[in-house]
């Protein structure tokens, strides 16, 4: 029976261990930029998001391929934030490809700020992701609705 529980215990180990790290990358950006984070999620290998509530700032990172983007999205200047699911049909089933999250920043020259949840190139699985861009649409709409006006 022990030989059946290692490699959950294993696998159990190495995404605590991953989580760990990656909540110190998220700290570690965090303290750069004078934000103290009161709510945070890590899902696959690599995606965080943490948000400082008081100061209206998210946080987001995504590693890959030795690779790591980062963004910080000031909630102020954000006009709307909405969610989107980009798919595809194959054999008459419908397939996500790619969700994230997209801002709208005030301004006609501002770009949309699009935070990836989920690609298909990268992670052909994908579980709870829709669901966790839907959890973050609602904070940063609870954020946008204490927000003062954009400065």
């Amino acid at each position: 029976m022990l030989l059946l529980a290692l490699p959950f215990a294993y696998a159990r180990r190495k995404n605590r261990l991953r989580n760990q790290k990656l909540l110190e990358g998220l700290d570690a950006l965090a303290m750069q930029h004078a934000l103290t984070l009161s709510g945070y999620d890590f899902w696959n290998p690599g995606y965080a998001i943490g948000i400082d509530g008081q100061q209206k700032q998210l946080l987001y990172t995504r590693k890959q391929e030795g690779r790591e983007v980062q963004t910080l999205v000031d909630l102020l200047d954000v006009q709307d934030c909405r969610i989107s699911k980009e798919t595809r049909e194959t054999n008459g089933n419908l397939v996500i490809e790619r969700i994230a999250l997209i801002f709208s920043l005030r301004g006609p020259k501002h770009p949309e700020v699009a935070l990836e949840f989920y690609n298909m190139a990268v992670n052909l699985n994908h579980t709870t992701e829709l669901q966790l861009a839907g959890k973050w649409k609602g904070i940063v709409d609870s954020c946008l609705a204490a927000a003062p006006l954009a400065r």
